[in-house]
């Protein structure tokens, strides 16, 4: 069983995918007051980039990012941190767990539910980043 022992990376994704998003050419982007880097499609439009928040838009789909500090969750914390967002975001019918596997992940390591709000499919995930762990990155609208 893993322990975070420092807040790990939570990002709530609410996907809203179109055929023509999923073969969008892509970018890398990084945020540089959390050393984090991602990959978004390449007609994205960054809407804020601050230390509180990293928004980004194409039409078709939405990520917003939200760092949160200063936790020491274990795995069972982990689950219920990312369980209990879900539920405030306004997330409905969320699923079951899934264990998200850190070489799918490009070395992070977490948890998601998956449930929809608005009519929209929605993932909450908690990630980890696994190189700079005392980081921690919030929620993400997709």
């Amino acid at each position: 069983m893993k322990r975070s022992g420092f807040l790990g990376v939570l990002m709530t994704s609410i996907l809203l995918l179109t055929a023509t998003a999923l073969m969008a050419q892509t970018q890398t982007y990084t945020w540089e007051p959390y050393k984090t880097k991602f990959t978004v499609p390449s007609n994205f439009t960054i809407k804020e980039s601050t230390g509180d928040k990293w928004s980004g838009t194409n039409g078709d789909i939405t990520l917003t990012i939200f760092p949160r500090k200063d936790e020491n969750l274990s795995w069972e914390g982990m689950q219920k941190a990312c369980y209990n967002w879900a539920v405030d975001a306004g997330v409905k019918n969320i699923g079951t767990l899934t264990e998200l596997d850190e070489e799918k992940l490009n070395g992070y390591w977490g948890v998601m539910y998956e449930g929809d709000k608005d009519g929209f499919p929605v993932a909450t995930m908690l990630i980890v980043d696994p190189d700079y762990t005392e980081i921690k990155i919030g929620r993400a609208h997709v």
